[in-house]
């Protein structure tokens, strides 16, 4: 009677087990597709920025490969729900620091004349 017991207890303990592993593996799809669609609106937003200084500077195609990359990790930065004020305004300089890195000194002249676009590219 006791092995009976004990075997129905453990039968118990290892389906309760397996569901709830179960569970843990239906909601990573859900995560996953929520991180593509993260991805892949930085990549849009990204793009964005970079037509829009390349219309007012031409920029090199090492210059776009370099300054995407950049702006697709600004974009997941601030996609990020808890990123507080103090965290976006460090950013923004470290952007604005990166940017002015990656032009010559002549498209720098051009984008500090365009404030505007200079707020856009690292906010």
């Amino acid at each position: 009677m006791k092995k009976i017991i004990t075997l129905f207890a453990m039968i118990l303990a290892f389906g309760y087990t397996a569901n709830a592993q179960q569970k843990k593996v239906a909601a990573a799809p859900v995560a996953a597709t929520q991180t593509q669609q993260n991805n892949d609106d930085a990549t849009t937003k990204a793009a964005a920025d970079i037509t829009a200084l390349h219309e007012l500077v031409q920029l090199t195609p090492a210059q776009k490969a370099d300054l995407t990359k950049l702006f697709v990790q600004k974009h997941k930065y601030l996609a990020t729900p808890d990123f507080s004020q103090q965290r976006k305004d460090i950013l923004a300089e470290q952007m604005e620091m990166n940017v002015k890195a990656a032009l010559t000194p002549e498209q720098l002249t051009k984008l500090e004349k365009n404030p505007k676009l200079i707020t856009k590219l690292t906010h």
